[in-house]
């Protein structure tokens, strides 16, 4: 009981420090942000928001196939509906509101629990499986051997990869209560289908820091795209921080290979949610006038 109490708040009061501690970072490096600010371009803020939007599309697609995998055939528009209407939850403290909003309506469509507890698993479960596979190959190339990064991140590749390879006999062992089996053949569908998900969230990433003239000029793109993914890997897994926040741009702004301080990459990394953020108010914005003029 105590370590739960100590988890739940542990959880509300994360966010709040998270953000406390990007302000004063933030105000730290006022000078060098406003600097950077003055002759950001447009143009790629601008491209980054469209690719944000894109990953929505394709991810309630994922969500599409991982549901058919459950066996709960529920239409695409449906789901993308559902996805929309319950984008604001993501910024509710707690980081769980948005999965718990679709699960509930998800239920009014027919599905049953135990159908959505293993919908759950997969959906969580590939997302952070997908992301630790696809970056491994990408930090062992970039970085030295001896790294502790690539090290960890060859220890989180090969996990991932057994891991999404025994996850669906996990969920259809008897002892995990499923009643209707995995679809293994949808289930590895679904696998690839994260690749142009995390194609178009990288793109997004990589658009928003091209935005700053000669910032990534030193650094291959897809160096930047395994950073992304495994920073977004571990802020996944800091189960206290919601959406990784604060671990994620700590974690990118250090392997960031980068002329700029640990700090100043970190707040500067944190700018990328303001993007993120106009992107979700974007879609629910065009879910909302959809819905109330129809």
């Amino acid at each position: 009981m105590p370590n739960s109490i100590l988890l739940t708040w542990s959880k509300h009061l994360f966010t709040p420090l998270a953000l406390l501690a990007l302000l004063i970072a933030a105000w730290q490096t006022r000078n060098l942000l406003i600097d950077l600010l003055n002759r950001a371009q447009l143009i790629w803020i601008s491209l980054s928001i469209i690719a944000w939007i894109s990953a929505h599309l394709l991810t309630t697609f994922a969500t599409y196939l991982l549901l058919k995998t459950c066996h709960l055939h529920i239409p695409y528009p449906i789901i993308l509906s559902i996805h929309l209407h319950r984008l604001p939850a993501r910024y509710l403290p707690g980081g769980i509101w948005h999965t718990v909003g679709r699960m509930v309506d998800f239920h009014n469509q027919g599905a049953q629990s135990k159908q959505l507890s293993n919908f759950v698993i997969l959906e969580n479960g590939l997302a952070v499986g997908t992301a630790f596979l696809f970056s491994c190959p990408l930090i062992y190339h970039y970085r030295d051997f001896q790294d502790f990064w690539v090290i960890t991140a060859i220890s989180a590749g090969i996990g991932s990869l057994l891991g999404l390879i025994l996850l669906p006999y996990l969920l259809n062992w008897q002892r995990w209560y499923a009643t209707i089996a995995i679809d293994k053949v949808l289930y590895s569908l679904s696998i690839f289908f994260y690749l142009p998900i995390w194609i178009a969230l990288s793109a997004a990433f990589i658009s928003y820091l091209m935005a700053f003239p000669h910032l990534l000029d030193q650094v291959a793109l897809l160096e930047v795209i395994g950073v992304y993914l495994f920073s977004w890997g571990t802020g996944f897994l800091v189960i206290f921080a919601p959406q990784g926040i604060g671990i994620f741009e700590v974690m990118a702004g250090h392997l960031l290979t980068i002329p700029l301080s640990l700090t100043e990459l970190a707040v500067l990394i944190a700018g990328f949610r303001v993007c993120a953020l106009i992107g979700d108010g974007m879609l629910w914005g065009i879910h909302w006038l959809f819905k109330t003029n129809r």
